[in-house]
C-alpha cells in the first residue's frame, strides 16, 4: 500500500512539473493537476496542503537526482578544469533531457515573482550555485565569483534554451544543437579565451 501511495505521490510531482512549465504557477490549479493524474481532488490535497507545498515539493523531485549528479562533477578528484568541463556537460545533457524542468526555470524568469523564484533559488540552485562559485574562484581568481559562475551556466543555458530561435539565425547547422558539441563550445570559450585573460582586470570606471 505504500508502495503504491509513494508511486502515486511521485506521478503528481511529475505532472505538477509538467503543467506548472506549460501553463504556469498562476494557470495551474490543484483540480487540473488531479484531474491529469487521475484522482479527486481530495486525494490530492491528502499528499499536500497547497499549490505552494506541491509547487515546492514538484521542483525538488525535479531537479534533486540531476543536482546530485551535478554535485558529484563538481567533487570529484580531478583536476578544475576538467570538473567544469564535466559540469558543463552535465548541464547539457540535463537541459536535452528534461525540458519540462527548463521551461519551467525560464517561465518563472519570465514572470518574475520574487517569491517563488526566492523558492527556487533556496531549495533548488543554492548548493550546486555555491559549488559552481568556489570552482570560479579556484579557475578564474581575478573574477567575482558570483559572476563567473553565472557566465558559466549562462554559457549552457542560453545555447540549450535557445535551439528553436537559432535555427532561423545566420550560420546555424544541426550539429549546433548537440549537446556534446555545445559542452565543446563552452570549455573552449572558458579555457582558451577567458582562462588565458584572467590575469587582465578590465576597467570598471
Amino acid at each position: 500500500m505504500g508502495h503504491k501511495k509513494n508511486n502515486i505521490k511521485k506521478e503528481i510531482l511529475s505532472e505538477a512539473v509538467r503543467l506548472f512549465a506549460k501553463i504556469g504557477y498562476n494557470g495551474t490549479s490543484m483540480r487540473s493537476i488531479a484531474r491529469a493524474v487521475g484522482v479527486s481532488a481530495a486525494a490530492l490535497y491528502n499528499h499536500f496542503p497547497s499549490k505552494e507545498n506541491l509547487y515546492q515539493q514538484a521542483l525538488k523531485q525535479a531537479f534533486t537526482d540531476k543536482g546530485n549528479n551535478l554535485l558529484k562533477d563538481l567533487s570529484n578528484g580531478n583536476s578544475a578544469q576538467q570538473r567544469l568541463t564535466s559540469l558543463i556537460g552535465g548541464l547539457c545533457s540535463m537541459m536535452a533531457k528534461d525540458a519540462d524542468f527548463t521551461t519551467l526555470v525560464s517561465r518563472e524568469m519570465a514572470e518574475n515573482n520574487d517569491k517563488r523564484l526566492r523558492v527556487m533559488s533556496e531549495q533548488v540552485f543554492s548548493d550546486i550555485y555555491g559549488q559552481i562559485c568556489k570552482l570560479s574562484e579556484e579557475l578564474f581568481p581575478e573574477l567575482d565569483p558570483h559572476l563567473a559562475a553565472c557566465s558559466i551556466v549562462g554559457l549552457v543555458f542560453f545555447p540549450m534554451e535557445s535551439r528553436k530561435l537559432r535555427r532561423h539565425l545566420p550560420g546555424w547547422n544541426e550539429e549546433n544543437d548537440d549537446p556534446s558539441r555545445i559542452t565543446a563550445h563552452a570549455s573552449s570559450l572558458l579555457f582558451n579565451r577567458i582562462y588565458d585573460c584572467g590575469s587582465v582586470k578590465p576597467s570598471l570606471s
